[in-house]
């Protein structure tokens, strides 16, 4: 079936957005060879990420990069890579979604998640990399530490993000691991915005590296108010939800009304 001018121009305009072949093909109504066949025909770019994420802050931005920092993988032989798995799908959509990218999500098989699926997600961009570089994110987890970096605006994103890779919630208690200088930044920056003397920061019994920091169930609820006022824009995980119902119900018990 012959192309409309229309049809190009979604075409060029759904390119640009770095949507993929599929979901273009889904849009026109047409078969993913004969999307790439009439881009080929057209000379047009398949744009596959926005590489100016980073350059300008913003909350999505700022809880990917805490996503990516907590949970992030970086590989010497591709420089350029960065990749992060979870197991919560819809999560890696929205992280994709923050660099407009049209890569796919693939499963991923490990034993550390037990019986859950796991996915991947793999991006590749010099200038991105500079960036994350310049903001002290890449390398192992024990040279990672961009929390300095952020600006006091975005911090709560980027603490919502570094929860939803290496935090925990249960029965009211919130605790976030990872290496100890990393989480003492984020924990002493926390117990200040809500005026509480830090506790300890607690080693972690299977990994000498890991640390961990806990918050108490009425901490944790003056934690998430100040997240939840902050970071209307970036995306509720299913952890993060588990985490706001719970002070949902502490608010209907205490008052009889939402949050």
């Amino acid at each position: 079936m012959k192309w409309t001018k229309e049809e190009e121009n979604i075409l060029r305009e759904m390119s640009q957005k770095c949507k993929t072949d599929k979901e273009i093909a889904n849009q026109l109504g047409r078969t993913e060879s004969s999307i790439n066949n009439k881009r080929y025909e057209l000379n047009i770019y398949k744009k596959r990420l926005n590489e100016n994420v980073f350059e300008k802050w913003d909350d999505p931005q700022a809880w990917a990069l805490g996503l990516l920092t907590a949970d992030g993988s970086f590989n010497k032989a591709r420089p350029n890579e960065f990749v992060l798995y979870n197991t919560d799908y819809e999560l890696l959509k929205a992280y994709r979604n923050v660099f407009n990218a049209n890569k796919d999500i693939y499963n991923h098989k490990t034993n550390r998640i037990g019986n859950k699926t796991g996915y991947r997600l793999s991006l590749s961009n010099p200038k991105i990399m500079e960036r994350l570089k310049a903001l002290n994110a890449v390398g192992i987890k024990g040279v990672r530490n961009p929390f300095p970096l952020v600006p006091d605006n975005y911090k709560w994103s980027f603490i919502k993000g570094v929860f939803d890779g290496d935090g925990n919630f249960y029965k009211g208690t919130v605790s976030i691991a990872g290496r100890k200088e990393f989480i003492k930044y984020i924990y002493y920056w926390i117990c200040q915005e809500i005026d509480k003397q830090p506790n300890k920061i607690y080693q972690s019994h299977s990994s000498k590296k890991t640390y961990s920091f806990q918050i108490s169930k009425n901490d944790s609820i003056k934690v998430f108010k100040k997240i939840d006022n902050a970071t209307k824009e970036t995306f509720d995980s299913d952890k993060y939800n588990s985490w706001k119902n719970f002070v949902l119900n502490e608010y209907k018990k205490q008052s009889n009304i939402g949050l």
